[in-house]
């Protein structure tokens, strides 16, 4: 897992950032920039706060505690819909990209586009943050032996996760 300063760094550049520029965004200097990137010295929360506005992360990506199994889920529920990035970017009104984003743990949805995407997929908030393993495969009857084994599967990693 990368370090907080390595994810920093790598968003800024991928950002066409330098670090003075960064630096300028959330009124620090670039020495303090290079510091965070370093790890050499700790982050304070509103700090944080500003770096990941201003790289359009969360916080939590940036600390490496974002939930791995939301990205692995929508990815899931889209594909096994048949549905595209942009079929679902269409539904929730962004680009195609903020789709890509949240299937590759770049950012995370607010509260209230998780609410429209377990709409569109009919299936609990708690079931895409992956915190209820009970989700809408409660009657697996009317799904496929291959379907059954994929379901058995997601749970057994959401599982493993936990």
């Amino acid at each position: 897992m990368d370090s907080i300063g390595k994810k920093i760094k790598d968003l800024r550049l991928k950002n066409n950032l330098t670090q003075a520029e960064l630096g300028k965004k959330i009124g620090v200097t670039y020495a303090t920039i290079s510091k965070y990137e370093k790890n050499e010295i700790s982050i304070p929360s509103d700090t944080l706060k500003l770096i990941s506005k201003s790289l359009n992360v969360s916080s939590d990506y940036l600390l490496g505690m974002n939930n791995f199994n939301f990205a692995k889920i929508l990815k899931y529920l889209r594909v096994k819909n048949n549905k595209t990035q942009n079929d679902l970017a269409i539904f929730l009104n962004v680009a195609p990209q903020t789709i890509y984003k949240y299937e590759n743990n770049i950012n995370e949805p607010d509260i209230l586009t998780l609410k429209k995407i377990a709409k569109y997929f009919n299936v609990s908030v708690d079931y895409l943050t992956g915190n209820n393993n009970n989700f809408i495969f409660k009657n697996t009857e009317n799904l496929s032996n291959e379907d059954k084994n994929i379901v058995q599967t997601l749970i057994n990693r959401l599982n493993s996760n936990k």
